[in-house]
């Protein structure tokens, strides 16, 4: 048996606080005992016994017996230590029996303490008759909150309203209310006004005095008029009553009227105070009373109504001006004139004139293919005939060009009427000159496109003529003015122009008639045109000659550099014709045949626009621009050819191809006309004959032929260019050394015809790439290059590709690589595996 008994019978708490509580523990029973003491009703976390074991022997006995053990409660600060009186039970437990062996009753007081916060979303809004918010408020205490809202901005000028100004909020709950915020007047026009304002709040009596402040002011401040007055809704404010009159018989039979009676609203107060929770007897350990519950709250929120204007404030400065603008551009509007009519003109040389005479401009001019119109007139305009524009705009014209290729004539140092007539036999036309009017006698300087392009019949060529004006003070000038173009050599070769103050402008845009134009604006002239190979499209202006930025004379000549692009190279890896591009070797798809027989040897035409290769030795055409079209067959199947080789012309399309009969190879020639090839062979008993190379000039074929004496280049000559009859060509002759293990394995001249590559082992254990001169055939001057291959084609006169099948030449495939003859240390692999490179025909203008 324990006896125990604690302290006073009651105890009041602070969360947060402690309060402390003496127990005290006696042996009654027989034996040494473990006693622990714990509080029933009370969670185990909000109280701590110390000592937490008491060690007592039985009453009467030597030593401790009886002992004192303090408990110390200590109830944490959050809604669940809820303010009331809790009627708690203290137990002492024997670990010798394991029972309860005594217990004391106690009454502990939690008192309450207040702790709310409020937020305020969105924490700004934009408005200019009113804004709306949302405010949350959460009641973080133990007891019952009663809080009146309020709201308030620095200046005191703006209303609020609350859709409840008070809240009841039990412990631990959250509550929202809306809030609207309406400014004192509107802003019509000006700046945006920003106005902070706190969100207020209030219990106890000072959340009475807020909500009585609040419906007072709502009240004087004439919320409520008369009897049609709006009632705010507001907490103990009553709303206003009328008595109506009463009429009655009074004493000694008097008329007894009693008057209406108005009585305005009033405000009786609301009870904001907590309710008592008769703590007040419980006594607080080492503490004279109770302390006092603050009722102070949490910072207000702040929040910001940003009131718009209804008008920006810069309308006041912008509708002014814009008045005054309208009013100058009335009296300043230029004015228009009307959009000639100039479709089913001749040439666009007669269109510019018609549209200078109405005071218009020629913008550019788009061509079109089509056999139903004459080639180089007018087919549409824009804008269209008859149209109101601007003084000065431009017009578009879209020309009419035939489907043949012809080209274009020389006219540099002619006039007008002799480039007219040149023009016409060319089946072109004259298109825009650069003097308006042209003066009949002046000579062209130069021409867009230049002489000697390949364009569509039909198509207009731009003439442009050197500034008489300008040249005229370029020589008063006098000669000791004249210096070279400087930097422009970088770009062109140094090309010599006097200096003055007009830069050679930007290559913007960079095709050529809009950079010819360009010039022409600047007060220079285009001068001669270069193509050269570059990855940039074909056709754009890639350099200029004086360099740009070069300042040089009015009226000076400026050379183009024009990109003849890189063109697409065919080749076949033995089994399919496949198609790359020559610039970096990226493959194109589809590939131009790709079927179960072996498909090779490809060539392509002079006009860029087929493929003929052999497909089982059969002679085959494949359309490279419909290429959605099956090949063609050239000649029957029982027919076996191998090598064909197109010459280098426009428009007939000679081919020359290798006739195989059974151990024997001849070389034939023939047209392709209409997918159809009739082909006249040479026969040569003596030796085979294989990949044939034609002279640009179409007057010398070099091809590979191989006999018992060796392999070496047969020469077939003929005086009339690009014959395709046998009979002009007469027997083929070894025109190289011969051995048994030594030879010329290709040969090819340029496109100038200014040098010659071969590939031979004359001087070498393997076959390596000679460079030499043109008349050079037998390599008697040239010295081997550190490059292997086995066969060579040209792309221009500087850039040839190589094919390298091994040392002994004897490989199917092998590596097919890309080689600037003048720097031949840098290569450009174009396919790892392949035979028989064709590049698609590029006109690059030397």
């Amino acid at each position: 048996q324990a006896s125990g008994s604690a302290g006073p019978l009651g105890v009041a708490v602070v969360p947060g606080n402690r309060a402390r509580v003496v127990a005290h523990i006696r042996n009654q029973d027989s034996i040494v005992d473990n006693y622990t003491l714990t509080i029933h009703g009370f969670p185990r976390e909000w109280y701590t016994v110390l000592p937490d074991t008491v060690y007592l022997v039985p009453y009467g006995s030597a030593g401790a017996y009886e002992q004192e053990v303090e408990i110390q409660i200590h109830p944490p600060k959050t809604p669940e230590a809820e303010a009331r009186r809790w009627e708690l039970n203290v137990a002492v437990m024997s670990r010798a029996h394991g029972v309860e062996a005594a217990s004391a009753p106690m009454t502990l007081g939690i008192h309450p303490y207040e702790d709310y916060s409020m937020r305020v979303r969105p924490e700004r809004v934009s408005g200019r008759r009113r804004a709306k918010y949302n405010v949350t408020v959460a009641n973080n205490a133990n007891a019952l909150l009663l809080l009146a809202l309020d709201a308030r901005d620095g200046d005191d000028q703006c209303r609020f309203e609350f859709d409840r100004d008070a809240l009841e909020l039990r412990a631990g709950e959250s509550k929202a209310v809306k809030l609207k915020c309406r400014p004192p007047k509107q802003i019509w026009i000006g700046r945006p006004l920003e106005r902070r304002f706190d969100i207020l709040g209030a219990s106890g009596e000072g959340g009475e005095k807020l909500l009585k402040d609040k419906a007072e002011a709502k009240i004087e401040g004439g919320a409520i008029k008369g009897m049609g007055g709006k009632l705010p809704k507001i907490p103990g404010v009553q709303a206003p009553k009328v008595n109506i009159p009463q009429v009655g018989i009074g004493p000694g039979g008097k008329l007894d009227v009693r008057m209406p009676n108005v009585r305005g609203p009033q405000f009786q107060g609301v009870n904001l105070r907590r309710p008592t929770l008769g703590l007040r007897a419980l006594k607080m350990p080492n503490q004279a009373a109770v302390p006092a519950v603050s009722n102070a709250p949490l910072l207000p929120t702040q929040a910001v109504f940003r009131q718009k204007p209804w008008l920006p404030w810069w309308m006041s400065i912008v509708v002014p001006l814009i008045a005054l603008l309208a009013i100058a551009f009335v009296m300043l509007k230029p004015k228009n004139v009307e959009v000639p009519d100039v479709v089913g003109a001749e040439t666009v040389f007669e269109a510019e004139k018609k549209l200078i005479s109405s005071d218009l401009a020629l913008k550019e001019t788009r061509e079109k293919a089509t056999a139903d119109k004459p080639a180089g007139s007018v087919l549409a305009q824009s804008p269209e005939a008859g149209q109101s524009v601007k003084k000065g705009s431009t017009v578009t014209l879209e020309i009419a060009v035939g489907t043949s290729d012809v080209t274009v004539p020389e006219l540099k140092g002619k006039n007008l009427a002799d480039a007219e007539k040149a023009l016409r036999e060319a089946k072109l036309s004259v298109g825009t000159s650069s003097v308006q009017p042209p003066d009949p006698k002046l000579e062209i300087l130069s021409t867009i496109p230049e002489a000697g392009e390949t364009v569509k019949e039909g198509t207009p060529v731009n003439i442009f003529y050197p500034d008489a004006e300008a040249a005229e003070k370029n020589k008063k000038d006098g000669k000791d003015k004249d210096k070279p173009g400087g930097a422009g050599g970088a770009a062109g070769g140094g090309k010599q122009t006097k200096a003055g103050d007009i830069p050679v402008p930007k290559i913007d845009p960079p095709d050529q008639k809009g950079y010819g134009a360009a010039l022409q604006k600047a007060g220079l002239v285009p001068g001669d045109t270069e193509r050269r190979l570059d990855e940039a499209p074909r056709g754009t202006v890639v350099a200029t000659d004086p360099a740009v930025g070069t300042k040089i004379a009015a009226g000076e000549s400026v050379n183009l550099i024009v990109s003849a692009g890189f063109p697409r190279i065919a080749f076949d890896n033995d089994l399919d014709i496949l198609l790359a591009s020559s610039a970096n070797g990226k493959r194109i798809s589809p590939a131009v045949a790709k079927t179960s027989k072996a498909e090779k040897d490809p060539t392509w035409s002079p006009d860029g626009e087929s493929i003929v290769y052999v497909a089982d030795g059969q002679l085959m055409s494949a359309d490279m621009v419909q290429r959605d079209r099956a090949p063609t067959p050239l000649r029957p199947a029982s027919e076996k050819y191998a090598d064909p080789s197109f010459a280098p012309t426009r428009p007939s399309a000679v081919l020359t191809v290798s006739r195989i009969k059974g151990k024997d190879r001849d070389l034939c020639f023939g047209s392709v006309k209409l997918d159809e090839y009739t082909p006249s062979c040479i026969s040569e008993p003596g030796f085979d004959v294989g990949f044939a190379h034609w002279s640009a000039d179409g007057k010398q074929i070099l091809a590979v032929g191989t006999s018992d004496k060796g392999v070496g280049m047969v020469q077939y000559t003929s005086s009339k260019a690009f014959s395709a009859n046998k009979d002009n060509w007469g027997k083929g002759e070894f025109v190289t050394k011969r051995a048994v293990d030594k030879g010329v394995f290709d040969a090819a001249l340029s496109p100038d015809g200014q040098r010659l590559a071969a590939v031979a082992n004359l001087d070498t254990p393997v076959p390596q790439l000679y460079v030499t001169e043109a008349t050079d055939i037998e390599l008697k001057k040239a010295k081997p290059l550190p490059i292997g291959g086995c066969k060579v084609v040209w792309l221009d006169n500087r850039i040839l590709a190589l094919v390298d099948l091994g040392n002994d030449c004897n490989g199917n495939i092998g590596k097919i690589f890309r080689i600037n003859v003048d720097d031949p240390t840098k290569q450009t692999p174009i396919a790892p595996g392949g035979d028989n490179p064709t590049f698609q025909p590029l006109s690059t203008g030397g």
